[in-house]
Parts: C-alpha cells; structure tokens; sequence
C-alpha cells in the first residue's frame, strides 16, 4: 500500500475514537445541568441507599432491586466533595463514568451487525440523540441498566459464560431486565448441550430477583400490595402506549418538534416544521420497522440471545404501562440498531435503485432542486425555532455534521456531490437535535425547579409551627429537610371554591399556601396528574387571593420567562 493510500481499518480505527470523543464530550456539556433530582431518585434511590449506608440492608422496601443502591452506597462514603447530596452527586459521576464502556460496547455489537460507515453513523446518531445525553447524566440506573443488558448480548455473541454474570447484575438491577437470564442460559441449553450447566448457572443469575420476591413475600405484602403490581392492577396493560415512546425517544427530537409546531403562533413556521417533521418521522418509522423485519428474519437463529433480551423487555413494559421515556433508555442502542440496519439493508438501497432509473441529467436537476430547497427550508426554520436555544448547540451541531463528513467521505470514498448533499442532510438533522435537545434538558432540569425554591424557602425562613399547602411534597421535602407531616398535598382538598379552601385550611393547621405553575400549565392539556392534585383549585386561589382577607402574599419565584409560582400566608381568623 502506498503513502498516499488510506488504511480503511485505521480510519475506522480514529474515526471510532473521534465519534468516542465527541460523545463524551457532549455528554460531558450537560454533565449536573439538572436542577433537581427526580421523583424516582428522591423516592425510590436515595432512602435505599441511605438505610444501606447506615447497615440495614436488605431495608424495609422491595420495590427496587439492590444492585444499583448498593454500588452508590459503596462508593459514596469515597467521594470526598463537600455537597448538598453526596449520594446525588456519586450518582451522577458514576453514571457519567459507565457512559465510557456503554459507548465501547455498543460500537462493538454495531460493528458486528452493521457496515463500517453505517455503525459509524450508527454512533454519531445514538451520540447526539438527548435521550442518550439524558440516560449518562441522570442519578437514576438507566445508564447502569443498558450498560448491563449491552454486555450480556455481547457476551452471548462471543459465547462467553460471562454473560451469566452480567445477566445477574442485570436481572439484580431492574425488573424488566429478568429476561437477560435466559438470553445468559440460550447458547449453553440449546447450541452447547449442556443443559445441567445452564441451569445451574441460570438459577444462580437468578438469585438476587429471586431473593427479592421472597423477602416481599416474607414482608407479607402480597402480590396485591406490590407497588408494580398494584400499579398495572390499576392502569392495566396499554400494547401501544410503550411502543410509541419507543418511537419517540429513537427518533430524538419528534415530540419536542411537534410541540413546538402545537404551540407555535406563526402559520407558515407552522407548515415547513410539520413537512420537515413529517419526512423525518416517516424515514425514521420505516427504517426502524423494516430494519427489525429484516434483522429478525436474516438473523433470528444466530441472535436469540438478542432477541429474548430485548424482546423481553419490551414484553414487561407492555404488560406495566406507565409513559415514561426513561424506560426506553435502556434498550435506545438496540432500537437505533434497527434503524441504521433498515437504512442499510432496506431504504438507502431503495432510494439508490430508484434514482438510479432516472436519467442523469433528469438527477442532477434534482440533486440542484433538493439541496436548494432544503438550504431554504433549513435557513428559515432554525432562524425561528433554534437560534433562542444560542449558539453552543450550533457548535456542537457543526461538530457531529463535521464527523458524519468525515466518516463519509473515508470510509466510502464519496465524490464531491455525495459529500456536499451529506453535509446539508447532517447539518440539518445534528442542528435540530442539538437545538430541540437544549429544550429537552431544559424541560428535565425546570420542570420541579418551582418546588425547590420553595422547598429552599421553608428551610430558610419557615417556623416550627407551621405546615405548607403543595401540589407535590418529594422536591420540597428534599430541599426543606422537612418531614412529610410538615406539608399537606392539594390533592386532598375537597373544595372547590374559595369559602370551602379557608375552611379546609383551617381545619388542616395549614399555614402557607405554594401554588405552582408546573400543573397549572398541565390543566390546558388535560393532564390526569393535574387534575389529581386539584390544579384548578390552586388555580382559583392564585386568581382570587389578593381580594380575600385570608391569603398574604409572602414571594412569588420566578423561573425562566414565564413560570411564576406564589407563596402565601395563611391566616385563619382575619
């Protein structure tokens, strides 16, 4: 080979470690961009954690399994920060640390089923995708979970009885993740004929899950009294639901573009945001529904393991519905997998056969047509829509379009054409998913920031004696230090008129009243949660307060440009 000649595996090689990199780093850019934990995190992992901290393990809650508290507890008396919440803090830095071997584990298993430049691309595309951003800086075990599910097909693949040990700490980490045991035990029950051995070694994966249902037993909490049983009792399975937040969450930005176009005053926005929104969503529900038929039935005998893994998965989040992205974080690699293997397999193939039958002169009219009028339509909708986000999401847009040309331009030796029309489809493409992932970010980090002010606010200036009106207690609670008989959930109220709430409030001891903007602004949706928690009513006492002689206006917080939220004094006797 000559001096002048690119070694391709080398180029796979650096680009790899290029697209590595610039993942990192984005995800290193949103590294503690949350204002508060979540709910999850306040509930569920932190008092967990803390019992284990303290010696009581396994504690007095079975809801969550212990894999994931247990290594925060571990490691937090390590971390030697002085902060508000080592735990969160441990938390989020483990999780950004696992985000390393997530990203090298899933390039080796894109590299497997998957040309070189689509597994690049491939990565790039999973990289800029928020949801991904999301999964590595949060302090819950999504990052921790994928990264375990990932490594046990790996293992599978390389028919390594490693997988028995990831599937453990998998099966150890989250419910839904059981089915990563029998996808372990596959390669040894049927292809190895060693039947006993994966029995055994399954059995063993199993123990942490199975240890966990026994001591729900032995709490006497009954199949009825489980909090995910209780819950799907309750809602009852939903088949769609989960496949849609599916959907949503491989494809990035769709649902945050489809807000915004919903919410948008301006009609001709409107219009060239729904037809952008409309090719992509399109390309990206063909791709990913074509590439699973197609990897399924080309690869279904040699991927069991995969496909028992994930399909398991799927299966658990159909039976327990609840519509949350975060429960597609874990698999978001394997269903990116489907839509860069459709791309590969199936719609670039097509469209490449079809332009082929079109004259070249006829092509190049239309090469000159699309890109102009994709220029255009690009230039005119990020003018409105993602200039407000500034200008770092632009520069991280640059970066990935920048490695998307590289990645074309060496590893299939593109012409100048081909390189031209790959960076207006990147530019594009990177610049709304790093412009509609800033507001992505910003919903997750403002959305409760409301309840941390006040939490904050009672810690600092409230008095013994008294007791706070809210809509949700976990935030506050949090900030306060307070405990939950110090607050008084709005969803308890039964009045809904003014006379009625001075009533009530009396009758409660309650002193301060926080009305929030967070469900408020839900009621216009008609959001189930908001309608709980009697959002109207708090409605009514913000629109009436100032003319009743028994609500004192103490703060109003202020988040952002238009999320207010009111703290009042109550008075019984005036």
């Amino acid at each position: 080979m000559s001096n002048t000649q690119t070694d391709p595996g080398k180029a796979i090689r650096n680009l790899s470690i290029i697209t590595g990199a610039l993942a990192f780093g984005y995800v290193l850019y949103y590294f503690n961009y949350l204002e508060t934990p979540s709910a999850d995190y306040m509930n569920n992992f932190l008092p967990r954690v803390t019992e284990y901290m303290k010696g009581n393990f396994p504690g007095n809650s079975f809801k969550i399994l212990p894999v994931y508290n247990i290594l925060l507890a571990l490691l937090t008396p390590l971390n030697p920060l002085d902060t508000f919440d080592p735990v969160y803090v441990t938390a989020i830095i483990v999780n950004l640390i696992l985000f390393v071997p997530y990203l090298a584990v899933v390039w080796a298993l894109y590299r497997r089923w998957l040309a070189a430049p689509y597994a690049l691309l491939a990565m790039l595309f999973l990289s800029a995708n928020i949801y991904t951003v999301y999964t590595a800086i949060n302090a819950e075990l999504e990052m921790l979970l994928a990264l375990l599910i990932a490594l046990t097909i790996y293992f599978t693949v390389k028919n390594s009885r490693l997988a028995y040990l990831t599937s453990w700490l998998a099966a150890g980490t989250k419910w839904d993740a059981v089915f990563t045991v029998p996808a372990a035990m596959y390669r040894d029950f049927f292809e190895n004929r060693k039947k006993i051995l994966a029995i055994i070694l399954g059995t063993l994966a199993s123990t942490i899950t199975i240890s966990w249902i026994l001591l729900i037993i032995y709490q006497k909490s009954g199949a009825g009294n489980h909090a995910y049983v209780e819950e799907i009792a309750r809602r009852g399975p939903n088949i769609y639901r989960y496949f849609i937040d599916c959907y949503l969450v491989v494809s990035s930005f769709v649902a945050w573009m489809g807000t915004h176009i919903y919410y948008s005053d301006m009609f001709l926005l409107q219009v060239v945001l729904a037809l952008l929104l409309l090719v992509f969503g399109i390309l990206v529900l063909v791709s990913v529904v074509w590439g699973g038929i197609l990897f399924i039935r080309l690869h279904w005998r040699k991927q069991v393991p995969l496909l028992l893994a994930t399909g398991g998965f799927l299966l658990v989040h159909v039976v327990y519905q609840n519509t949350k992205a975060r429960y597609v974080l874990p698999i978001l690699w394997f269903l990116n997998l489907f839509l860069f293997y459709g791309l590969q397999q199936g719609l670039i193939p097509f469209m490449a056969k079809k332009l082929n039958n079109i004259n070249e002169k006829h092509r190049k009219k239309l090469a000159i047509t699309a890109f102009a009028l994709g220029l255009a339509v690009f230039t005119f909708a990020s003018s409105f829509t993602l200039l407000d986000a500034g200008i770092l999401p632009y520069a991280w847009a640059l970066a990935f379009t920048a490695a998307g040309v590289i990645t074309v331009r060496f590893t299939t030796g593109a012409g100048n054409n081909t390189i031209l029309a790959s960076a207006l489809v990147f530019g594009i493409l990177f610049s709304f998913m790093t412009g509609y992932g800033t507001r992505t970010m910003d919903h997750y980090s403002l959305r409760r920031v409301e309840f941390k002010k006040a939490g904050t606010w009672y810690r600092q200036h409230g008095t013994k004696g008294d007791k706070m009106l809210i809509s949700e207690t976990n935030v506050a609670m949090y900030y306060s230090g307070l405990e939950r008989s110090r607050f008084v959930q709005s969803r308890k109220l039964q009045s809904h008129t003014m006379q009625g709430v001075v009533k009530e409030c009396t009758q409660k001891g309650i002193s301060l009243v926080f009305i929030d903007d967070f469900y408020i602004r839900r009621l216009k949706i008609g959001d189930k949660n908001a309608l709980m928690r009697n959002a109207a009513t708090l409605k009514m006492i913000r629109e009436n307060a100032a003319d009743n002689p028994h609500f004192d206006h103490i703060t109003t917080f202020a988040t952002g440009d238009d999320i207010k939220s009111r703290l009042y004094r109550f008075s019984p006797n005036k």
